[in-house]
């Protein structure tokens, strides 16, 4: 479910910048998720014919347009949504490891070891 919404924040994103510079092709915008300032900056001057400065205040306004600031507090959202979920998830696999041990401490010390020893087969061979 998160994966969907993150991919539906790039597509918007993606389509965003598509709308704002047309003339930059899809290898320009979908083929780099990690699209970098530089790198926009860079197709801008190339599509464009914008000089450095130029380019960056392009780019300086459209990042502090009110969409792309919604769709960046949207963003900010599911991820801390995400990050609480995963800490739940690991708090409730630790209580879970913590009561497993408790009640079978014989068995969990055998695991322990056999990890140990696997362990130190697969460090001894690198």
């Amino acid at each position: 479910m998160n994966s969907d919404i993150i991919a539906g924040n790039w597509e918007q994103l993606k389509g965003k910048i598509k709308q704002q510079w047309g003339k930059l092709t899809h290898v320009d915008v979908d083929g780099n998720v990690r699209l970098t300032y530089e790198q926009l900056r860079n197709n801008l001057q190339s599509s464009y014919g914008y000089a450095k400065q130029e380019a960056e205040k392009a780019i300086d306004a459209f990042l502090a347009s009110e969409d792309l600031q919604a769709l960046k507090h949207k963003a900010e959202a599911l991820l801390n949504n995400s990050m609480q979920t995963l800490k739940q998830t690991t708090r409730e696999l630790q209580d879970n490891l913590l009561a497993y041990v408790k009640e079978n401490p014989v068995k969990s010390m055998a695991y322990g070891v056999v990890v140990g020893v696997l362990t130190a087969k697969l460090l001894s061979k690198n």
